[in-house]
């Protein structure tokens, strides 16, 4: 059986009945959303009326609360700008890419720390307000989780977009460095080859000064 419910004064669909279901348990249907199958005629009727998503015990058992979103904000934002301001510093102090890739590790840690701790208090947030958080594998894409929180809280579209955004400045900034420096790609491979050189270079001294 497919079935189409209203989003945000659109028409989602056709979807089958387990999703719906899914979709009810998750949050992103309540008992008030309007939905409709064959059989409805041209009434769509409200999610709790249609017989099959929610029983008369079910629809007032969860409360759901207004939820905060600090913390996807700092899930989404810390992290870049974190980024954004190493870029800054690397260009100001002219380091080579072997030097950056070095100095890129404390701050690769600082950024997996504000990043999981984030996305972890801000599903924290979402258990509070009477939700089911979006699966712990979007923590990987940001863009991908931000867009199942707006699905799932019904607010959010300037956090979705601003992700979006943050992920394709970094995305083209990426694509640039790559483009205008191919030894960035390559930063630790070229660190071993100068080491090799270095060592390569005295051997040869040593043996000069001996002849």
């Amino acid at each position: 059986m497919k079935w189409y419910y209203a989003f945000e004064g659109q028409q989602v669909g056709p979807i089958t009945t387990e999703q719906l279901k899914y979709l009810a348990g998750s949050g992103t249907i309540t008992p008030q959303t309007l939905v409709w199958r064959q059989g409805f005629g041209d009434q769509w009727r409200p999610a709790a009326q249609a017989g099959i998503i929610f029983m008369t015990s079910q629809a007032g058992s969860v409360e759901r609360k207004p939820v905060q979103e600090t913390w996807a904000w700092v899930f989404v934002l810390v992290p870049w700008l974190l980024n954004q301001c190493f870029l800054i510093l690397s260009a100001w102090q002219h380091w080579t890419p072997v030097q950056e890739v070095k100095a890129s590790l404390p701050l690769l840690i600082i950024v997996l720390g504000v990043s999981v701790s984030a996305f972890m208090a801000d599903r924290a947030v979402l258990r509070d307000g009477g939700y089911r958080p979006p699966s712990g594998w979007w923590w990987l894409l940001p863009p991908g989780y931000c867009w199942a929180r707006l699905r799932l809280v019904g607010r959010g579209k300037a956090l979705f977009w601003v992700c979006i955004l943050t992920f394709l400045i970094s995305f083209g900034v990426g694509l640039n460095r790559a483009a205008h420096n191919p030894a960035y790609m390559n930063a630790s491979h070229s660190a071993a080859v100068q080491h090799g050189a270095d060592h390569g270079g005295t051997a040869d001294d040593d043996e000069q000064e001996n002849l």
